[in-house]
């Protein structure tokens, strides 16, 4: 088994049992998602509601391009607190220039509409799913990012949304939502 075909198969078996350990305990609510978006331009979609803690695992995949020289392709999961993302917390796969090979994963934090920090995790094939697994409580987040350890970061959240977003490309969004 090739090196990629072995890693896809630990993130399937890794997203199984957070999910069946997920359904002894909370509800669950799963959906395939497309997202599309011009050169320049976003779109994104909210999943859930509202709620003091909010659990998600993702699997996100870059299906097309349209290369904006303002704006490059990018895929975002995320929570954000109420009905818009300008206070948010976001997991982004974005490919940096229209020559790039792989997607910068990370995330950032979002206060009043203003990149407050960025981080870098990893860096991924453009032909890669990237796994993203969430879970946010009273301002608290705990992230991982495909076979990566977990990262604990605060926020100042309040509340928490799932959404998944698009920049300047098409994407596929495989997300499950877990009511804690």
């Amino acid at each position: 088994m090739s090196s990629k075909s072995m890693r896809l198969f630990r993130l399937f078996i890794f997203k199984s049992f957070f999910i069946a350990f997920a359904l002894t305990s909370s509800s669950v609510y799963a959906e395939v998602y497309s997202a599309s978006a011009p050169a320049g331009q976003y779109s994104a979609e909210t999943v859930g509601v509202v709620s003091e803690s909010v659990v998600f695992v993702a699997f996100m995949k870059l299906s097309s391009f349209a290369e904006s020289a303002q704006w490059p392709t990018a895929m975002y999961v995320g929570i954000q607190d109420g009905p818009t993302r300008s206070n948010s917390f976001q997991v982004l796969a974005i490919r940096n220039s229209p020559s790039d090979t792989h997607l910068v994963v990370g995330y950032r934090l979002i206060s009043d509409g203003k990149e407050k920090f960025i981080r870098a995790v990893e860096n991924v094939l453009i032909s890669d799913s990237v796994l993203v697994q969430v879970r946010y409580k009273k301002g608290q987040v705990e992230l991982r990012v495909n076979a990566n350890p977990p990262i604990e970061i605060s926020t100042h959240l309040h509340k928490g949304l799932a959404y998944y977003s698009v920049s300047s490309g098409s994407a596929v969004f495989d997300i499950t939502l877990i009511d804690p």
